[in-house]
């Protein structure tokens, strides 16, 4: 119950902005090399870095790089990064984001 809480609790404030993600105030257009940064409570979330499968299912996979500082600023790779909160409960409340990076546009 009290991760249903903090998971709701965590869309509120993503909902209005308290959330401090510099990636989140850019244009949508998103770059390999761009940070997203995640703030919240380490005691009670964290945020596993999982192939599509994991992100689908809320499952962490084999491999998936876990964060839990509370205060996270992951790069992004080319292609589709998918994060999610490891614990399941979490993760089906809304605690899950894919973002698609693109190759960085020429230099003029």
């Amino acid at each position: 119950m009290a991760v249903q809480a903090a998971a709701m609790l965590f869309l509120m404030l993503l909902q209005f902005g308290a959330i401090d993600s510099r990636i989140l105030n850019k244009p949508t257009i998103y770059v390999v090399g761009d940070e997203q940064a995640f703030k919240y409570d380490g005691r009670m979330l964290d945020v596993a870095v999982v192939n599509q499968a994991a992100h689908d299912s809320c499952r962490v996979n084999g491999g998936a790089k876990l964060f839990s500082s509370g205060d996270d600023e992951i790069p992004l790779v080319l292609g589709l990064n998918y994060f999610i909160d490891s614990s399941p409960i979490a993760c089906t409340s809304g605690l899950r984001m894919a973002i698609n990076a693109t190759a960085p546009p020429p230099p003029i």
